[in-house]
């Protein structure tokens, strides 16, 4: 997963994820992503946009919602929210094939094995695959 600090999934043309992979992401971070969703998102002009924050506020705090509006991020806006199926499915399908990713956040040994074992006790309704990797459209993964 190299260095970088989120992943950006289109779900659909009204819902984009951001899963945040670092406990404390830079300013300069939130600048690149604002950035690169207003430039690359073509189809999504006023979506949804989830933010996963698992590795910064762990689980109960976990999914903050704001909007596109033109094509522009508005972070002023966030608030916390229960996620759609689809984003908590997408998050943990890549929390579950990158398990290293979790050592970067908040949660105790403890939380990661409870986690872990919730996302493979549900696969049942959404099978773990090496496919989550290609799920993200090329030009939305962040550099």
């Amino acid at each position: 997963m190299n260095n970088k600090e989120y992943i950006i999934y289109q779900l659909n043309s009204q819902i984009l994820l951001v899963v945040l992979l670092s406990y404390d992401i830079s300013a300069d971070s939130w600048n690149k992503l604002r950035d690169e969703i207003a430039s690359k998102n073509e189809t999504a002009e006023n979506a949804d946009v989830y933010i996963d924050y698992l590795l910064r506020n762990g689980l109960k705090d976990r999914f903050y919602k704001t909007r596109l509006n033109d094509r522009m991020l508005q972070f002023n806006t966030a608030r916390h929210c229960d996620a759609p199926k689809e984003c908590k499915e997408v998050s943990d399908k890549l929390f579950f094939l990158h398990e290293e990713l979790l050592d970067r956040g908040i949660l105790t040994p403890r939380q990661k094995s409870t986690y872990l074992k919730q996302i493979t006790h549900n696969r049942s309704s959404y099978p773990i695959t090496e496919q989550v990797a290609d799920y993200a459209a090329e030009e939305f993964i962040a550099q």
